[in-house]
């Protein structure tokens, strides 16, 4: 027969008894390390203390000047090259030929964007 393992003693205050609710836990945060704490505050409390946070987004990219076929597949998240040439086709794409590579230019491609906006 197995002995119990005696639990170690809760880490409470002095004069306040260490109180467990269960189901309720503050969220994690990872630190810069990568090891992870308890929030102090509920993430209610965290959004009321900025309400603008999700508002407060670092700037995009800039455009470069030329894209490749790839690189404006992934911009504008389409899956078909057909569908590609048939907007230079239609002139809403400028491209340029340099050696066998068709480059797309970044700010045709800004104003496609624009207008579809």
């Amino acid at each position: 027969m197995r002995k119990p393992v005696p639990k170690p003693p809760s880490k409470a205050m002095p004069g306040k008894p260490a109180v467990r609710t269960p189901g309720k836990s503050a969220p994690m945060l990872t630190t810069p390390k990568g090891k992870s704490e308890r929030s102090s505050q509920s993430p209610a409390v965290a959004n009321k203390a900025d309400p603008n946070a999700a508002l407060h987004r670092p700037p995009p990219a800039p455009m470069p000047v030329l894209l490749s076929m790839n690189e404006t597949l992934a911009t504008l998240r389409i899956r078909s090259r057909v569908s590609l040439y048939r907007l230079m086709r239609q002139g809403r794409l400028r491209s340029v030929k340099i050696g066998s590579r068709r480059l797309i230019c970044g700010a045709s491609l800004q104003r496609l964007i624009a207008k579809a906006a």
